[in-house]
Parts: structure tokens; C-alpha cells; sequence
């Protein structure tokens, strides 16, 4: 049943910040300056982007936290992953990417890094030299944003043979970059539920009750690391 609160709570928060917004939009009777809304650029693959008619979690969270989002997500890519031949169209790589965000996003406020599902079959040495890569380049491209990378993972409670070694290794030059590391295993993101629920009939992408888990998840998550307010 927790699963449903949850959806139900997202719901009527929804319907809340959709009249927030517009508020926010018209501007204040009063003179008084607008409200900042954060700008918050979301990249990764489609697990970021959302399948079939199900609402992705950067838009539940968005809606919620009253963002100003972004999102740059292409199907089966990754850090190393450029998706090319798998159906999802013209796709690239995280990197080859992120000249063409700097240009559309030039400010951004907190970055959302969900990717790498797609690199987990590559050596853990070429994940992490990619990972770095790619957090120093955004780094340097938007100096005072929060970057934040949810470390890559499936609607599972299981790590996977290589996590500890991952997770240890990606953390350290997230640090090296003052960037976070969010970890759904570790935080147990999917361990109090039947994740069979979770998830569309391909069995592997996040269905309406998994987005609305993900994205409640996600913002407990950023709320204790004070990267956006409490409520």
C-alpha cells in the first residue's frame, strides 16, 4: 500500500504545483520581485526520458520542487554508450552532448546526472575514467551548479557483481569534482517494495508507480543533502 500513498501524494502535489506555477508565471500585484525557480537540467537515457505514456520522474520532481526543468535524455546511451543502432534515432554519448547543453542551458542551477545503466557491461576502469571525464567537463562548463549523479541503477535491490568497486571509485572523483553521489542500493531505495510492480511490461523501465517511487525517492534524497528545500 505504501506505493500508492505515494502516487497519491504525488498526485495532489502535482495538481498544487501546476497552480503554483502559474502564480508564479503572472507575477506579483504588489511589485514585489518573482519567485526564482531554479533551473535544473536533467541528462541520461530513457530511463530519464520515460516510456510508453508513463510521466518520467524529472516532471513529478520538477512539479513538486517547483523547478525550472530541463531534460537531455536519448535511449540506450551512456558516458561510454552512444546508442547508435538500437532503434533510438540520432543519439550520442553523454559528452558529445554536453556542448550543444551548454549552448541551450547556459544556466543551470543544479545538474542531474542519471546514466551509465548502458556502460555496465565495459570494464569498471573505462566507466570511471568516462564518468570523471564527463563531471570535470560539466564542472568546468557551469562552475556554480550542484551536480548531483545517481549512481547507475535499475528498478533492483541487488548490486551487481561489480558495485563496490564501482560505487567506491565513481564517489571518489565526484568528490574531486565537489559533486554528490546518489545511490539507490545503498539508500534502499527499492528494498521495502515488490519491484515487480515497479515496472513496465518490458520489465526493465520504471512504470507510472515506479516514477512516482523514483521521484519521491529522489527528492527525500536531495532534501537530506539540502540541494533543494524541505518542505
Amino acid at each position: 500500500m505504501q506505493i500508492w500513498r505515494i502516487i497519491a501524494t504525488l498526485l495532489i502535489a502535482l495538481a498544487t504545483a501546476s497552480t503554483a506555477t502559474a502564480v508564479v508565471h503572472a507575477g506579483r500585484d504588489d511589485g514585489g520581485p518573482l519567485v526564482h525557480r531554479p533551473s535544473v537540467l536533467i541528462v541520461g537515457d530513457s530511463f530519464t526520458a520515460g516510456v510508453a505514456s508513463h510521466t518520467a520522474y524529472p516532471e513529478l520532481v520538477a512539479r513538486t520542487a517547483d523547478w525550472d526543468l530541463h531534460v537531455d535524455a536519448q535511449g540506450a546511451t551512456g558516458f561510454i554508450a552512444d546508442g547508435q543502432g538500437t532503434g533510438n534515432g540520432d543519439t550520442s554519448r553523454l559528452i558529445d552532448r554536453l556542448a550543444e547543453d551548454g549552448q541551450r542551458f547556459p544556466k543551470v542551477d543544479l545538474l542531474i546526472i542519471d546514466a551509465g545503466r548502458n556502460d555496465l557491461d565495459h570494464p569498471t576502469d573505462d566507466i570511471v575514467s568516462a564518468v570523471a571525464e564527463y563531471v570535470a567537463a560539466a564542472r568546468t562548463q557551469w562552475p556554480g551548479a550542484e551536480i548531483a549523479e545517481i549512481f547507475p541503477t535499475f528498478v533492483n535491490a541487488t548490486p551487481f557483481d561489480a558495485y563496490s568497486d564501482l560505487r567506491a571509485r565513481i564517489a571518489t572523483c565526484l568528490s574531486a569534482a565537489h559533486s554528490t553521489l546518489i545511490d539507490p542500493i545503498a539508500e534502499g531505495w527499492y528494498s521495502d517494495v515488490d519491484v515487480e510492480t515497479l515496472v513496465s511490461e518490458d520489465r526493465v523501465h520504471p512504470n507510472m508507480a515506479g516514477n512516482a517511487l523514483i521521484a519521491d525517492r529522489l527528492s527525500a534524497s536531495l532534501r537530506r543533502r539540502a540541494i533543494i528545500p524541505a518542505i
